[in-house]
């Protein structure tokens, strides 16, 4: 993501050894493509699969990301896609040794 994106989420879902850096992850199906999305994605390719469809896409940083989303979409190649974070579905894990918290 963008050093930039702001993600608000439950300081109860972070409690923890206090200063102990930790890392987020989010499952491809918990990332929803939109308008108000604060993350811009170029998309590299599109898999419709019937009910779902998978976006390939690349993070402004060069790094590759997947997006499932139900139902088929109208998404070309090099489209341009603002995503958003459902906040409430993000992992929480302990940086160093990589231990989830959720």
């Amino acid at each position: 993501m963008d050093d930039e994106t702001v993600v608000v989420v439950d300081p109860a879902r972070l409690q923890g050894p206090e200063d102990t850096p930790v890392e987020l992850g989010v499952l491809s199906r918990d990332l929803i493509i939109g308008p108000t999305g604060l993350v811009n994605l170029s998309n590299l390719d599109v898999e419709q699969l019937g009910a779902e469809s998978y976006l390939f896409a690349m993070l402004s940083t060069g790094e590759y990301i997947v997006v499932h989303q139900p139902g088929q979409m109208d998404v070309k190649i090099g489209d341009g896609l603002r995503v958003a974070v459902n906040p409430d579905a993000l992992f929480v894990f302990e940086k160093a040794s990589g231990q989830a918290w959720y």
